[in-house]
C-alpha cells in the first residue's frame, strides 16, 4: 500500500470520526460530552498531523534527491559542452578553409 492510499483511507476516517463526534455533541449537548468531544478532535487533528508528516516524508526526501541529480547531471552536461563551445570559437578565428568553417558552425548548432 502505498504512503498516498493510507493517506487518503486515513483522512475518510477522520472526517466519519468527526462527523460521528459532531452529531453525538448535538444529540448529547452536556457540557462533559462538549468537552470530551472537543479534547478527541483535537487530538485527533494532531495525530492527523503528525500522520501526514510521516507519510509525505518519503515524498519530500525523493523530490529533494530528483532536484539534486538533476542539477548534476546539468552540470556534467555543460562541462563538455561549454568546452566544445569555446574550441569551435577559436578555431573559426584561426581558419580560413570556408567548408571547415561550415563544418564548424554545424558544430555550434
Amino acid at each position: 500500500m502505498t504512503n498516498l492510499t493510507l493517506l487518503s483511507y486515513f483522512f475518510f476516517v477522520f472526517i466519519i470520526l468527526v462527523l460521528s463526534l459532531f452529531i453525538s455533541t448535538l444529540l448529547i449537548s452536556t457540557l462533559p460530552a462538549l468537552i470530551a468531544s472537543t479534547v478527541i478532535i483535537l487530538l485527533v487533528i494532531v495525530l492527523a498531523f503528525f500522520m501526514v508528516k510521516v507519510l509525505f516524508a518519503p515524498l519530500v526526501k525523493a523530490g529533494k534527491n530528483i532536484d539534486s541529480i538533476i542539477k548534476e547531471t546539468l552540470h556534467e552536461l555543460n562541462i563538455p559542452l561549454a568546452t566544445i563551445d569555446a574550441n569551435t570559437k577559436l578555431l573559426q578565428k584561426h581558419l580560413e578553409d570556408t567548408k571547415k568553417l561550415r563544418q564548424l558552425e554545424r558544430i555550434q548548432e
